[in-house]
């Protein structure tokens, strides 16, 4: 399967009207049957599905009491036909788990000479490896999704262009703010740190901040770069002695180079040491996720933390590549 590659379209994850094909569903297990529908996609883009094979391709049990992973496959499917994703003369909630149905795949965009476009694609080595990943408790499926999430946001050369000069240095990084994150996935701040870890632990990220800086002359205010994001290839070995050599390294140095020739009127200190004494926001993030483990905290609440939260974990101690400059 080493050849392999899983398109996904960056609409999944992310449009410019914030319908989203996640926001739409509301179950981040989408993207197993998304990666499915396009693996099993014929010439024609139609595939055979049924319930229990989705479910068991990807190592789970099927489970058909209420609330459990037969319905939540069954709503998703459901759903797919009423956003028009795809395409097919069943209703899926009429049929057995073991009954194959078809339906036609209708979830990458093409443009007007029949090429995809606005996709990523996912190594199927790599999207295996997070979904079976072992070496800490966690939720694999929700791991998978934001590492597809973080590929889809990064700019990719095309395949004759590789060379980072091609494209006037526009380099293969992101750098979304924990906000925009949240707000496109849903997911935690903490849970954006945790993954983060564990994703360059696994070696298929990389992350470089700038640290802090201030705009104009207003040194007293400083304010957090936000994480630069890299892919490690799956073919691209690390040396941790001739890491400048890779690719990896190049592409985030330059995007961070970039980005601070395009604000030029922010100072950066190169330092990271963020003072975090603000008593009355340490209190509330405490107060508030207290009362959530005792189910008392409100959504507006949880959501005002998980906004302090962002704005605080920003502040990790991420390498910073560019003292070198």
């Amino acid at each position: 399967m080493e050849d392999y590659f899983i398109i996904l379209p960056n609409g999944l994850f992310y449009t410019k009207d914030n319908k989203s094909i996640y926001m739409q569903i509301k179950n981040y297990k989408i993207i197993l049957i998304m990666s499915y529908l396009y693996m099993g996609m014929d010439r024609f883009k139609n595939t055979k599905l049924s319930i229990e094979n989705i479910i068991t391709s990807y190592g789970f049990k099927t489970d058909g009491h209420k609330g459990r992973i037969n319905e939540q496959v069954t709503d998703m499917i459901s759903k797919l036909k009423e956003i028009d994703i795809i395409e097919g003369s069943f209703d899926i909630s009429k049929v057995k788990s073991n009954q194959l149905v078809e339906c036609t795949y209708k979830g990458i965009e093409k443009d007007e000479n029949g090429n995809y476009i606005n996709f990523t694609m996912i190594d199927h080595n790599i999207f295996n490896k997070i979904l079976y990943y072992k070496q800490t408790k966690i939720d694999n499926v929700l791991l998978l999704f934001y590492y597809c999430y973080l590929a889809s946001r990064i700019f990719t050369r095309q395949s004759d262009k590789k060379d980072i000069h091609a494209h006037g240095g526009k380099a293969e990084v992101c750098y979304p703010s924990y906000e925009t994150i949240t707000k496109d996935t849903e997911i935690s701040a903490r849970t954006i740190s945790k993954y983060n870890d564990i994703l360059v632990k696994m070696n298929l990220i990389r992350i470089g901040n700038l640290g802090l800086y201030y705009v104009g002359d207003n040194k007293k205010y400083t304010r957090e770069s936000p994480n630069f994001y890299v892919l490690i290839k799956d073919e691209e070995y690390v040396n941790t002695e001739n890491e400048k050599s890779m690719s990896w390294y190049i592409n985030l140095k330059e995007g961070m180079k970039c980005f601070k020739m395009a604000h030029k009127d922010y100072t950066f200190i190169d330092t990271r040491e963020y003072k975090d004494n603000n008593k009355k926001t340490n209190g509330y993030i405490s107060r508030i996720t207290q009362l959530e483990k005792q189910d008392k905290a409100t959504k507006k609440q949880i959501k005002k933390r998980d906004k302090l939260l962002s704005e605080k974990e920003d502040s990790k101690q991420y390498k910073i590549l560019d003292k070198d400059k």
